[in-house]
């Protein structure tokens, strides 16, 4: 009996062990702009960053903070947009299984009716999109807000897609802001009970009658 014990604890965490490591942890690259730079996002277009002086802190949900440092648009082009794309697919079948939530949030700020827009793409293996969720901080807000989004991940989903973008109304900078980029995948609580009871009920049948 002692040795069936260990064996299926054994079993069972490493079934998972190639994706454990994606569960319950910020999968976002650099989502807070604390490095003071852009590293961790790609396709950029023009979006920099700037101080949380120069960001302000009017509308932040309470206990919230924006660190040192936010991202903003610029000088560029416009619109200004960066993106990151996240690989899943080591949790391919947890999600075609329906076994993966997606937990997404987002600071935005508008400011002088340029606009903050941020959109969450799920993605297939060959970059199509499965499914999509825009995200705008209204014109003129001039405060930060907080966008989030919880789902259940498409069956399909290789990639998770984040865009963030600043649109420019006139003048010569894009008045918008993004900070706290988040995204955490969890597991769905009715597998984790499915696999307990699983568990429990395998021990019952293996054990062994007395004599």
């Amino acid at each position: 009996m002692k040795r069936l014990i260990v064996g299926l604890l054994f079993v069972i965490p490493t079934a998972t062990v190639a994706s454990a490591g994606m569960l319950d942890v910020n999968l976002v690259v650099n989502g807070d702009a604390e490095t003071d730079d852009t590293s961790g996002w790609t396709s950029n277009t023009g979006l920099e960053t700037t101080s949380a002086a120069a960001a302000g802190s009017a509308g932040l949900p309470v206990g919230t903070s924006i660190g040192s440092y936010s991202f903003t648009g610029a000088l560029g082009g416009n619109p200004e947009s960066m993106a990151q794309s996240i690989d899943v697919s080591a949790l391919a079948g947890r999600v075609d299984s329906g076994e993966i939530t997606s937990h997404f949030s987002i600071l935005l700020q508008s400011r002088s009716a340029d606009t903050a827009d941020a959109e969450l793409r799920f993605l297939n293996a060959v970059g199509g999109i499965i499914q999509s969720a825009p995200f705008q901080d209204p014109p003129t807000a001039s405060t930060w807000q907080l966008f989030t989004d919880t789902r259940l991940a498409p069956v399909g989903t290789r990639a998770i897609e984040i865009e963030l973008t600043g649109t420019r109304s006139g003048g010569v900078s894009t008045d918008a802001f993004f900070d706290n980029v988040t995204l955490t995948l969890t597991p769905e609580p009715a597998t984790l009970v499915l696999l307990s009871v699983g568990a429990v009920g395998f021990l019952r049948r293996r054990r062994p009658s007395r004599t």
